[in-house]
């Protein structure tokens, strides 16, 4: 049987951010109120290539072993700690995809106003109160989208599947199939050491990754970046506890100069510059193309 030839610019899901995203087109009422739990997961999904962290909660004073511990429970290392053998402590997230807020239809987000100059109004049309949570998150994502690109960073905030589709396109060529992965895997998720048991990395033919990480919202909004000088890699790592076995993707920052905050280099006991990992949650989108 021959195999059918995928035109240009169309991208492979696997079941995993099929199901992903089944949940997150609705065919009623879009707008979803941000939940605790949805501030939980953003204040765990941290962005790095320059966007100030936040890890403040997580920043203390003590021996740098226990700073080590600190930043690998929220999915931070250094490049040197990326070999087959290395165990550390880490707390996968396994993220409740139908608590996730709606993808609006392109034509609807698109008229609806998205910058900080519109706040007042814009908690007006969502019904928040100006002291909640709700409008802080909102406000918070929409400055996060208006920061200004840190050196070699192509960014945009998707507030519709087809928004997000065109910037991938954009940013690894329309000429290339595309497919977007994710961590996988999580069953059990608790608190354990993992050691990395298989490393691989995940090549993308035009050299680009695309990561599109969801920020709290009424709305689906994803912030997406290519980060330059980056590298991407698969990681299969076991759980010393229960022997959860999970599939990561983890990606390799190799110049870290233009980082806004110096967290994670105190956590870490490194230079600004040194090439610094972290995972990725199952809610984020890799994208590469092939």
């Amino acid at each position: 049987m021959s195999q059918r030839k995928m035109a240009p610019g169309t991208f492979t899901p696997s079941v995993l951010i099929f199901c992903l995203l089944f949940f997150m087109f609705d065919h009623g009422n879009c707008i979803r109120e941000t939940t605790k739990e949805h501030h939980h997961y953003h204040q765990q999904e941290l962005f790095s290539g320059g966007e100030k962290m936040n890890i403040q909660q997580v920043v203390g004073h003590s021996d740098s072993h226990m700073d080590h511990i600190k930043a690998s429970k929220i999915g931070f290392f250094t490049v040197d700690q990326l070999y087959v053998g290395k165990t550390m402590p880490i707390s996968f997230q396994n993220i409740d995809f139908s608590s996730l807020p709606r993808f609006l239809p392109k034509r609807e987000a698109d008229i609806i106003p998205f910058t900080s100059s519109k706040l007042p109004q814009l908690l007006q049309f969502f019904s928040f109160p100006q002291e909640s949570l709700q409008a802080t998150q909102i406000e918070t994502s929409l400055k996060t989208c208006e920061r200004k690109p840190t050196k070699g960073e192509t960014k945009f905030c998707a507030t519709s599947f087809e928004s997000l589709l065109d910037f991938v396109r954009d940013v690894l060529g329309k000429e290339n199939h595309y497919k977007v992965l994710t961590t996988q895997h999580i069953k059990n998720p608790v608190e354990q050491n993992y050691t990395f048991l298989e490393i691989s990395q995940v090549f993308s033919s035009s050299n680009k990754i695309v990561a599109c990480h969801i920020l709290p919202y009424p709305y689906a909004v994803f912030y997406c970046h290519s980060p330059e000088a980056s590298k991407l890699f698969k990681i299969r790592g076991g759980g010393n506890k229960n022997g959860d076995k999970v599939d990561g993707l983890a990606v390799c920052h190799m110049d870290t100069s233009d980082w806004i905050s110096d967290d994670m280099f105190l956590l870490l006991g490194v230079k600004r510059g040194t090439p610094i990992c972290h995972f990725f949650s199952p809610a984020t989108l890799i994208w590469v193309s092939y």
